[in-house]
């Protein structure tokens, strides 16, 4: 691995814990309703991803569902869910809008952290 391919590995984990510090601070105000709650992790999931411009977010928590907005079904996504009771769930899909290449845009820390967000 040369040097720059490691710092660029660096940069992308720090993306990725500084995501994970966002979505940590979002969280802990519990009585943030869902409608305010949601918008924001939407934005700093994406920030967290290795192409933010094509990331795109689509979260549905009890009843509710936000996006980022052109959010579309793709087949370059990811997926995570968290049961926290037997009848409600949170979901979390993210998907990239475009990608002009065979291999997948997802690195596999990336499916970590969406695991690591949804529970």
């Amino acid at each position: 691995m040369t040097v720059q391919n490691q710092v660029n590995s660096l940069l992308e984990r720090a993306k990725e814990l500084n995501c994970l510090y966002k979505t940590g601070e979002i969280l802990k105000d519990l009585e943030a309703p869902l409608s305010e709650i949601l918008p924001a992790l939407i934005t700093a999931i994406t920030e967290g991803w290795q192409f933010p411009d094509l990331c795109k977010v689509r979260i549905c928590c009890d009843d509710q569902t936000a996006e980022s907005e052109g959010f579309v079904d793709s087949i370059w996504k990811q997926y995570a869910c968290y049961e926290y009771d037997m009848e409600e769930a949170c979901e979390i899909e993210i998907a990239y809008t475009s990608w002009d290449n065979d291999e997948s845009p997802f690195l596999p820390e990336e499916q970590q952290l969406l695991n690591t967000i949804a529970v």
